[in-house]
C-alpha cells in the first residue's frame, strides 16, 4: 500500500514532467501543467513523506 502511493505519485510527476518537456510540445499544451515552484514540491513532497510515516504502523496492521 505505502509503495503503492510512492508508485501513483511517481507516475503522475513523471507523466507532468513528460507533458511539459516532450518535444514538439506547443505552449498552450503545456500550460495545462500545474506550474508549482519548486518550494512548493519540496513542500508537498515533505508533507507527504512525514504523512507516510506517521501512518506506517496502521499500514502494517491494515494490509
Amino acid at each position: 500500500p505505502k509503495w503503492g502511493l510512492a508508485a501513483a505519485v511517481l507516475a503522475v510527476g513523471l507523466s507532468a514532467g513528460y507533458l511539459a518537456l516532450r518535444p514538439g510540445a506547443a505552449p498552450e499544451q503545456t500550460a495545462s501543467v500545474p506550474d508549482y515552484s519548486e518550494d512548493q514540491l519540496y513542500a508537498a513532497l515533505e508533507a507527504f513523506v512525514s504523512f507516510s510515516e506517521e501512518n506506517s504502523e496502521w499500514s502494517a496492521e491494515a494490509f
